[in-house]
């Protein structure tokens, strides 16, 4: 996966509204490497599919579509299918 860390193993995106209550090691533990999982995504109040995510940041103008799409193409190539669900757990 591309991005500022190229070489970890793992990361973890903490943004302005997040905040840590757990070591970030158990939070890795509980929800990536005990369920033998690639990606873990925190629960969102109004949607539960990365790409409706993705279209309610370009409406938003958080992102320009293009930055979006690089990222919307990498889970195309790590097969992320758009009707995947996610049951966002904190």
């Amino acid at each position: 996966m591309l991005g500022l860390f190229h070489h970890a193993r793992n990361s973890i995106w903490v943004d302005s509204k997040s905040q840590f209550r757990r070591d970030p090691l158990g939070v890795l533990d509980a929800l990536l490497w005990h369920l033998n999982s690639v990606l873990a995504i925190s629960e969102h109040g109004a949607r539960n599919r990365v790409y409706d995510e993705a279209k309610a940041i370009v409406k938003k103008n958080k992102a320009t579509p293009e930055e979006v799409q690089v990222q919307l193409n990498q889970y195309h190539q790590d097969d992320l299918s758009e009707a995947k669900k996610f049951n966002g757990k904190k």
